[in-house]
């Protein structure tokens, strides 16, 4: 039996699993030896297959906390598994923002996007309202969905990062994963 606490980490658009985030996740949870991150690079442009691929990761390495990042965190909420979810920056609603980050979105690629978001968030049930964690930037250069997370999860499961841009440095990280994960750890782990 593996005693580890094993955590994924989803990057962003544009990004891979030797991310900057992704290192300052190892370099928190490095101090701990009972913890491991496990990062991997995903095609964020192809939503179902980074569901699916998250998902069998997750299972196979035995996940117990997903942390996700900006594009990266739409497609973990998108996952429908009993895990907790620490997000940075969620990009909830790609279909309006994508041209903010992408060279060339496509119609067909925002059309997708939006229908995964309306299945997303008509699915919302009280295990994911309990185990969702988001931090906000208060000053993301891309965008910001804080209102929206606050209507469909649990408001006290949202963190402002003051002066935060989009990409956090290790402070704010640091805080993000003071805050929640403690909070995810407690958590009752059963599926409603």
């Amino acid at each position: 039996m593996n005693d580890k606490m094993k955590i994924l980490y989803v990057h962003g658009y544009g990004s891979n699993k030797d991310s900057h985030t992704g290192q300052m996740l190892k370099k928190y949870f490095g101090g701990m030896p009972a913890a491991e991150v496990v990062t991997e690079t995903f095609d964020l442009e192809d939503g179902q297959a980074t569901i699916a691929r998250i998902g069998r990761i997750v299972t196979e390495e035995g996940i117990q906390i997903i942390v996700a990042s900006s594009l990266g965190a739409f497609h973990t909420l998108a996952l429908d598994a009993a895990v907790p979810k620490i997000l940075i920056n969620p990009c909830m609603r790609p279909s309006l923002v994508m041209d903010n980050f992408m060279d060339s979105p496509n119609e067909a690629l925002k059309q997708l996007c939006e229908k995964v978001e309306n299945h997303t968030y008509a699915r919302v049930n009280e295990y994911a309202k309990r185990h969702t964690f988001a931090a906000f930037s208060t000053n993301d250069e891309l965008f910001s969905f804080k209102e929206l997370f606050d209507s469909l999860y649990d408001p006290a499961n949202s963190l402002s990062i003051p002066g935060g841009k989009h990409h956090l440095d290790y402070p704010q990280i640091a805080l993000m994963l003071d805050t929640f994960v403690p909070q995810c750890c407690k958590q009752d782990t059963h599926a409603d």
